[in-house]
């Protein structure tokens, strides 16, 4: 099952910072006559211009594939979360809640599954569940964070546990 995000854009940490230096660079530079200073704060402001108008809001699917539909008690299931992102970003993180019985079987086990990884290509993420009674396993909403090039601006939203 594919499941598209929904996500909104905000800043991050690092933009004010990038901001002020190439702000205070350039007009310091220009008003106190110092062109080396302005040449510092040049590549800031490139950063800052490209950073803020060259990325487009990415589309985000999740698709989840689990090889059984029903197993036994301690009966290891296998399956694979891929997210796609278009177009390619910086980095995505996903965080996939749980809601079951079974076991998380991974380096962090917990109530959620999550995965952090660069946005570039479509990404595969290995789950391993272990029942340990009868009953449903449910997944989802995931919550999905996309940072953008040069980490100025990021995108966060959550995809719902079914297609609406």
């Amino acid at each position: 099952m594919s499941i598209p995000a929904e996500l909104r854009r905000i800043a991050s940490p690092r933009l004010p910072a990038v901001a002020a230096i190439a702000i205070i660079g350039l007009f310091g530079g220009l008003l106190a006559g110092q062109p080396a200073l302005v040449a510092v704060a040049a590549p800031f402001a490139v950063m800052l211009a490209a950073g803020l108008v060259l990325p487009e809001t990415p589309k985000v699917t999740l698709t989840l594939e689990v090889e059984a539909d029903r197993v036994l008690e301690g009966q290891e299931v296998r399956g694979r979360l891929r997210v796609l992102v278009d177009p390619p970003a910086g980095a995505v993180s996903i965080e996939l809640d749980h809601r079951g019985s079974a076991l998380v079987v991974e380096e962090h086990p917990g109530d959620a599954l999550r995965w952090t990884g660069p946005a570039r290509l479509p990404a595969v993420r290995a789950i391993r569940l272990l029942p340990t009674r009868w009953g449903l396993e449910r997944f989802g909403p995931a919550r999905v964070e996309v940072t953008g090039p040069f980490g100025l601006v990021r995108w966060e939203g959550v995809a719902p546990s079914r297609p609406s």
